[in-house]
C-alpha cells in the first residue's frame, strides 16, 4: 500500500562522471550559486 506517497522510478539522465564533472567545476569556480555557474560551464 502506498498511503498516498508517490515514488519516482525514473532512471537518471546523467551519468556519474558527468555529475562529478559538474560538481568539481562548480567548486573550482568563483560563483556562489549553481544557477549562475552551470549555464556558463555548459556554453
Amino acid at each position: 500500500m502506498s498511503y498516498g506517497i508517490k515514488q519516482r522510478n525514473k532512471p537518471s539522465r546523467l551519468s556519474v562522471s558527468k555529475v562529478m564533472t559538474i560538481v568539481i567545476s562548480f567548486h573550482q569556480s568563483w560563483y556562489r550559486d549553481f544557477k549562475t555557474d552551470y549555464p556558463e560551464f555548459v556554453s
